[in-house]
C-alpha cells in the first residue's frame, strides 16, 4: 500500500488531461499548506501575481533553515517531488497569507493555486496546526468558542480570493485547516458559495451545534467531503453531520492523523468500511467528558493550561530544544500555582480519567474488541 508520495511518483509525468482531479490531489495541496510558502511568495494579498508551484517548492528547499520550518522530513521529499512533477509544478500559486499572534491566539495561513485556466478553477488551501503553542491553544478554543480567529480569517480570505479570481473553487485543508475550509464555505456570501464545487476536510474537527444548525451550513452540506483515517481521533472531535470516507492507515493510534500514513493505491485512497473500535472509544470518551464541562469551564482549563508554559518563558515554537529548556521552569510554575488553579487542572484530569474508565467499562460489557488491529 502506497501513500501520497507514491501517488506523486506514479503521476510524475501525468498532465491533468490524462488523470482527472481527485481527493488525493486535495490532500497533497493541503499538506503543501503547512510549508513556509509565505516566505517565498511574498505578494501576500495580491491574487493577480504569484509563481509556479514547482518554483516555490524549489525555493523553499533551498532555504537554509527549511528543516526547522517543516513538520516531518517527508515534507522535504514532498517539496522535491512537487518541484519536478509535470502534474503540479506549473500550477500558479498566489494569495499567500499568514497571520500569527499570541495575545489573542491565532495561527492562520492560506494560499490559492490555479488548477485550470479554461474554464478558470482554483483550490483554496488552509493550513492546519503548526508546531507552536499558539496553534495548539487555538485548537482547544474550538471546544468553547462559537468562532475562532482562524475561522473568521478563513471566511475573509475566501471572500477576498473570490473577489479577485474568476471561476469555480475547491476548498480544503488538513486538521484545523479542514475545519477552517468548511467554516469558510459555510459563512461566506451566497454568491461565493455558489462558486464552490467541493469542500475537503481531511481529518479536521467538527463544529459546535449552532454552526451545524445554521441554514448556511445546509447550503453547502452536500458539497462537504470529510476524509478520515480508520483510527481517527482529531477528526472525531466535536460534531460532524456529513458522512465521511474512511481511509486505511499504516500508522497506529493518533499517529494516523499524519497525512503521509494514509493509504493510496491505483490513484485513489484505500478505504475501509468503518472506523476502528479504538477510534470510536476515544471519541466517546472525549465527547462524554466535554459534555460534562460547561463552555466556561473549558475556557478556564485552556487558559490555565497554556498559562503555565507562558509563565515559564517557553518559546512559542515547539521543538525538542525549547521544551527541554523550559521544562525545569514549567515544573517550578506548576508547584507555585495557587491552590485553586492547581485543583482546577488536577480535577479536570481526574474527571477525564473517571470518564475514560466508565466508557471502557461500557465497551467491555458490550464486548467491543477495542484493541483490534488498526
Amino acid at each position: 500500500m502506497g501513500n501520497l508520495l507514491t501517488y506523486l511518483w506514479e503521476t510524475m509525468g501525468d498532465q491533468w488531461e490524462q488523470r482527472a482531479w481527485n481527493a488525493v490531489d486535495s490532500l497533497i495541496l493541503s499538506q503543501f499548506a503547512y510549508l513556509p510558502l509565505e516566505e517565498v511568495c511574498t505578494e501576500a494579498f495580491d491574487f493577480s501575481k504569484g509563481m509556479p508551484l514547482g518554483e516555490a517548492a524549489a525555493v523553499m528547499l533551498a532555504l537554509p533553515d527549511i528543516k526547522e520550518k517543516i513538520l516531518t522530513r517527508r515534507d522535504l521529499l514532498l517539496l522535491r517531488m512537487l518541484s519536478e512533477s509535470e502534474r503540479f509544478r506549473n500550477l500558479r500559486v498566489c494569495g499567500c497569507r499568514k497571520r500569527h499572534q499570541t495575545a489573542e491566539p491565532e495561527q492562520f495561513a492560506a494560499y490559492c493555486v490555479e488548477l485550470t485556466q479554461e474554464p478558470p478553477g482554483w483550490f483554496a488551501a488552509f493550513r492546519g496546526t503548526d508546531r507552536t503553542l499558539t496553534g495548539w491553544e487555538e485548537d482547544l478554543q474550538l471546544s468553547y468558542l462559537e468562532t475562532t480567529p482562524t475561522q473568521e480569517d478563513a471566511v475573509q480570505y475566501l471572500e477576498q480570493a473570490a473577489a479577485a479570481l474568476p471561476g469555480t473553487f475547491l476548498v480544503g485543508g488538513h486538521s484545523k485547516g479542514g475545519n477552517a475550509a468548511v467554516y469558510a464555505a459555510v459563512f461566506c456570501s451566497v454568491s461565493v458559495q455558489n462558486r464552490i464545487q467541493v469542500v475537503y476536510n481531511h481529518d479536521g474537527p467538527g463544529f459546535q451545534p449552532s454552526v451545524l444548525a445554521s441554514p448556511r451550513y445546509a447550503n453547502v452540506a452536500d458539497r462537504i467531503q470529510t476524509i478520515v483515517p480508520q483510527g481517527s481521533f482529531v477528526g472525531q472531535l466535536l460534531t460532524h453531520l456529513e458522512p465521511c470516507m474512511i481511509v486505511k492507515s499504516n500508522a497506529v493510534g493518533v499517529m494516523q492523523h499524519a497525512a503521509y500514513s494514509w493509504g493510496v493505491k491505483d490513484g485513489a485512497f484505500v478505504t475501509v468500511s468503518e472506523l476502528s473500535n479504538s477510534s470510536v472509544l476515544a471519541s466517546q470518551i472525549m465527547a462524554s467528558w466535554l459534555e460534562q464541562l460547561s463552555a466556561q469551564q473549558r475556557e478556564a482549563l485552556t487558559k490555565q493550561l497554556f498559562a503555565i508554559p507562558d509563565r515559564a518563558g517557553m518559546a512559542d515554537a515547539l521543538t525538542v530544544q525549547t521544551v527541554q529548556k523550559a521544562l525545569p521552569n514549567i515544573f517550578l510554575q506548576w508547584k507555585s500555582l495557587p491552590q485553586e488553579e492547581r485543583e482546577l487542572l488536577q480535577g479536570a484530569w481526574t474527571h477525564l480519567s473517571d470518564v475514560a474508565k466508565q466508557e471502557l467499562k461500557k465497551a467491555c460489557s458490550s464486548h467491543l474488541p477495542f484493541f483490534q488491529e488498526e
